[in-house]
């Protein structure tokens, strides 16, 4: 069989333009875009060494030194950089495949390629489920004897399973049972992107190959995203607690050095604000009893503000530097 590759890409152009302008006609109601961003902004939870350090090579800190009762300057004891709180490679190698393959699947989805969109967002679930619980998953790849983080060698309900461990997911589940709604996600996705999970009695009724803008088929698809990104909101959270604390770090810290794991002020916001009700009550509760997320907020909230002064001689310093760039 011959294949018009020119009228397939003209084809698939049209599917993106009528996609586009219904996700103009309906942005109030689908914040596909807020939601992509605002799951990418979570990677500040988790400490990368190579943006965490200085020109030196050093950790970064809070610029502004506390005193002493006796004088002398001191850096806040925090667990901001501290050895604690570093964090295994894997689990931002798993957040950013995560982050692709949302990416991936907006684009599939955009184009109207609906079943391989699903099975992006299926992929997309597997990599954040397994950056949170990314000792476990691995454990899982060694004893299968893979060599490499490979999504497709891996069984995700065993990885699913293996969350319960999280103290605070054990809290969670008390009030909602987060492992069993993940796990019937999990086999939804599956189902629509042509697997063979039958358990979930879906119809197989998602177009193989881009037939065109389907609205139902993209409504579906948007629900599915949604869903995904905030299961993976609530994971997180329930890991990382002090996400949804009051951490004002764009008050605190020296632009460009975050240090870790929390969010400014406008990140916590946005997250908050795309959560779901119910879950929110629940993940709220369980973060105010939390005592080390409680430590790690009071010890941003002890750093003292950044000057003014100090703050416009920075961005006058970045600025300069950006021009500098940009110029040679």
């Amino acid at each position: 069989m011959k294949i018009d590759f020119l009228a397939l890409c003209h084809s698939i152009k049209n599917n993106v333009k009528q996609t586009r302008a219904w996700l103009i006609a309906n942005s109030n109601t689908e914040n596909i875009f807020n939601l992509l961003f605002t799951y990418s902004d979570l990677e500040h939870l988790m400490i990368d060494d190579d943006q965490a350090k200085g020109q030196e090579g050093k950790t970064c800190r809070p610029d502004s030194p506390k005193k002493s009762p006796a004088g002398k300057s001191h850096r806040p004891d925090s667990s901001m950089n501290s050895t604690e709180s570093q964090v295994d490679p894997a689990v931002i190698l798993y957040f950013r495949e995560s982050c692709t393959e949302f990416i991936n699947s907006f684009k599939l989805a955009e184009s109207s390629f609906y079943r391989y969109a699903f099975a992006a967002l299926r992929n997309a679930l597997d990599a954040g489920i397994m950056s949170v619980a990314s000792k476990e998953a691995d454990d899982v790849m060694h004893s299968s004897g893979s060599p490499g983080p490979v999504l497709q060698q891996l069984q995700a309900r065993e990885i699913i399973g293996k969350l319960y461990k999280i103290t605070n997911v054990k809290h969670f589940c008390k009030k909602s049972d987060i492992i069993e709604k993940c796990r019937k996600l999990h086999q939804e996705l599956s189902a629509l992107s042509g697997g063979k999970d039958f358990a979930s009695g879906l119809v197989h009724n998602v177009p193989t190959l881009s037939a065109g803008f389907d609205e139902k088929v993209f409504i579906l698809w948007t629900v599915c995203l949604r869903k995904t990104i905030r299961m993976l909101f609530n994971l997180f959270i329930l890991k990382y607690p002090v996400a949804i604390l009051n951490t004002p770090l764009e008050k605190k810290i020296s632009p460009g050095f975050r240090g870790g794991p929390f969010l400014n002020s406008e990140e916590r916001e946005s997250l908050i604000e795309l959560l779901d009700g119910d879950d929110l009550d629940i993940l709220m509760e369980i973060s105010k009893k939390d005592p080390y997320a409680l430590k790690q907020a009071a010890e941003v909230n002890s750093c003292p503000d950044i000057v003014e002064e100090e703050l416009s001689r920075q961005l006058k310093g970045l600025k300069e530097e950006l021009k500098k760039n940009s110029s040679g």
